[in-house]
């Protein structure tokens, strides 16, 4: 069995303390797992932070360095990831990363981190690899 169906399995269903689970604003993995792509007018405080995005498509802009889903960071991402990482735009930001709370209004831990969470460990560890080789 996948151990991220088991971590799932042990966290998902179940109410948590958010002091059990990584503080967000330490965290950083969601800026440098997920693609950040947002609407033009989703959020006018963006258009201060124009030299972080480009356009993509039709009125869609994505963050700086999060083109590739799982690969590179967001660059408004700053400090160590899982140390000391915050967004440097965090109240500027879009509301896609709005989205990406630790934990639920019902007090379970959001999906969505624990995937990221996943991915990048997974991520780390193929780093790893490659460089001992």
């Amino acid at each position: 069995m996948s151990y991220i169906i088991e971590f799932l399995r042990l966290f998902f269903g179940k109410k948590i303390d958010p002091q059990d689970f990584p503080e967000c604003l330490d965290c950083g993995v969601c800026c440098a797992t997920f693609r950040i792509m947002f609407d033009k007018n989703e959020n006018p405080q963006m258009q201060k932070h124009e030299q972080r995005i480009h356009f993509v498509s039709k009125d869609k802009y994505i963050m700086n360095g999060s083109e590739k889903f799982g690969k590179g960071k967001c660059n408004a991402l700053v400090g160590t990831i899982n140390k000391d990482a915050y967004c440097s735009i965090y109240e500027d930001r879009p509301n896609v990363c709005r989205a990406y709370d630790r934990v639920l209004p019902n007090g379970k831990i959001n999906p969505r981190c624990i995937q990221a969470r996943n991915m990048y460990l997974k991520r780390l560890h193929k780093e790893t690899k490659k460089e001992v080789k």
